[in-house]
């Protein structure tokens, strides 16, 4: 009996640490567009993980807002998968910025998405930066960071 009493906090121990364990995943390639239409989605696609295997990404917009020099999104209620699993939901916020465009200078803008990833009780950061053409062209993905 006092085997199973000391066997008993370790097992629940070692289930709540498995429970809590975070899994990062990194990359790049891809493409990323983002529509600007409040219910189409933001979405990465053939991103290359370190390691090995892909992952994409699709977050409908919730709202959508367009300034002088940047563009701005949120999503929520969006999925995260890797090598064809569903691993976590995800939200976030998007902005595209751009710059150049001077008489000799090309313009060049980059999106940037950060949001959340959320599996069970577990949550960590997205981070995803995309080099697109002006007028908020499709990008291609330079950094694909997720922890969840």
């Amino acid at each position: 009996m006092k085997k199973l009493l000391l066997l008993l906090p370790l097992t629940c121990a070692l289930l709540a640490t498995a429970a809590t364990t975070l899994i990062s995943r990194s990359g790049s390639g891809g493409t990323l567009t983002a529509p600007v239409a409040i219910g189409q989605k933001i979405s990465i696609s053939a991103v290359s993980l370190s390691g090995g295997g892909t992952a994409i990404m699709s977050c409908p917009i919730t709202a959508f807002g367009a300034g002088t020099y940047q563009w701005n999104w949120k999503c929520a209620g969006g999925h995260l998968t890797v090598n064809g699993v569903v691993v976590a939901s995800v939200s976030g916020t998007m902005k595209l910025a751009c710059s150049g465009g001077g008489r000799f200078s090309r313009i060049t803008c980059w999106h940037s998405f950060a949001g959340t990833a959320t599996a069970g009780a577990v949550s960590g950061p997205v981070a995803i930066t995309a080099r697109g053409g002006s007028h908020n062209g499709p990008g291609t993905v330079t950094n694909f960071a997720a922890t969840w």
